[in-house]
């Protein structure tokens, strides 16, 4: 039986069981609510995991790509987060040229 169904069962049933099989069903439907955040804490670790993979690999080759340009271009210095910049030392467009494999 499902967790649900077990919960369901208990609500319905659990006026005519004794005492003593009211809590056994009780710790059964503890047990398995712990063995089901358990599982929900793994996944989603898992998937923050995973997900972490995924951005640090985005963001190398996006530094890769920035440090070709600034080779390239001979800057000193690439500044990522500006509040406000001159469209003649943007170099976002490069950047992305290179990124989509357009060098």
């Amino acid at each position: 039986m499902e967790l649900a169904s077990k919960k369901e069962y208990l609500a319905d049933k659990g006026s005519a069981l004794s005492d003593s099989q009211r809590r056994i069903k009780e710790n059964e439907l503890n047990e398995l609510d712990l063995l089901l955040q358990r599982r929900q804490r793994t996944l989603q670790e898992d998937i923050q995991a995973r997900q972490n993979e995924l951005t640090s690999a985005i963001l190398a080759k996006g530094n890769e790509a920035i440090k070709q340009v600034a080779e390239r271009e001979k800057l000193d210095m690439v500044i990522q987060d500006a509040s406000w910049a001159s469209p003649g030392i943007d170099i976002t467009n490069q950047v992305l040229k290179i990124l989509a494999g357009d060098n």
